[in-house]
């Protein structure tokens, strides 16, 4: 088994893993589901490449416990400028361990792009790549759901107002240049639920900004949360456990 990979940050206890590197010891869904289900409570995460039509490679994460009769919330984990899809397996088991799956995929070239037009690309290769992974363990249909940090955030906010139909809903932690967001943008997209978050940071979104932009959101129809942190250059643990809360918050209110 290869070592694991250099993060570009580490958030908490660290997680069990098991990495494959290239596609001849890659690890199979199925296998990785059904040894986290009997012989190995701890969860993991590692790449692959089947699950993307164009062959990139992509992270998964499987929970702990995973119980293939339950449908779970699928977390789509978006990097910032700079970032790599590999920190999923920091951020996903400081959200929880036991109520998601989760997935990443490098959007560095969507960043870099930042057009509207490379924003749509990324939703419909990602919406090919949750019907893949929805073939091999349970999700929600409902509940994919985008979120990142810095530029991720905001992307992760792009792409539910893209495509409001594919997507659960979306949270932008400490997301950049939100007051881009275009208003033509907000259309059909019911009680969608979004999550904000504001720092004091001058590079990230000011709370003012955060907050401005949540209130456009809201008359638009979505339901926002919004939420002020200190500034960080890194999703801190509180802001991933405040992710958890309000997903399963928007999961009881719709029982």
């Amino acid at each position: 088994m290869n070592s694991p990979r250099q993060h570009r940050f580490s958030i908490g206890r660290p997680a069990t893993f098991a990495l494959c590197e290239a596609d001849r010891r890659h690890l199979r869904v199925r296998d990785a589901a059904r040894t986290a289900r009997d012989d190995n409570p701890c969860p993991f995460g590692y790449v692959t490449r089947r699950i993307d039509p164009e062959r990139r490679r992509c992270w998964q994460w499987v929970p702990q416990h995973y119980e293939p009769r339950y449908a779970y919330p699928l977390l789509v984990w978006l990097h910032d400028r700079g970032g790599d899809p590999a920190e999923l397996l920091d951020v996903m088991p400081a959200i929880s361990e036991r109520n998601y799956l989760g997935l990443s995929l490098p959007v560095e070239d969507v960043l870099r792009a930042g057009s509207d037009a490379a924003v749509a690309s990324l939703a419909f290769r990602l919406r090919r790549i949750v019907l893949r992974v929805r073939s091999q363990l349970r999700v929600h249909s409902e509940r994919v759901i985008p979120l990142g940090f810095g530029a991720g955030g905001t992307l992760a906010l792009q792409l539910l107002l893209h495509r409001p139909d594919w997507f659960g809903g979306a949270a932008a932690l400490c997301g950049t240049r939100l007051a881009d967001i275009r208003l033509r943008e907000l259309r059909q997209l019911g009680r969608k639920r979004v999550l904000l978050a504001g720092t004091g940071s001058a590079t990230q979104s000011p709370v003012e900004e955060a907050h401005r932009t949540a209130r456009l959101l809201h008359a638009a129809g979505l339901e926002v949360t919004h939420r002020a942190y200190a500034a960080a250059d890194v999703p801190t643990p509180r802001m991933l456990r405040d992710v958890d809360g309000w997903v399963m918050a928007g999961i009881a209110a719709r029982k």
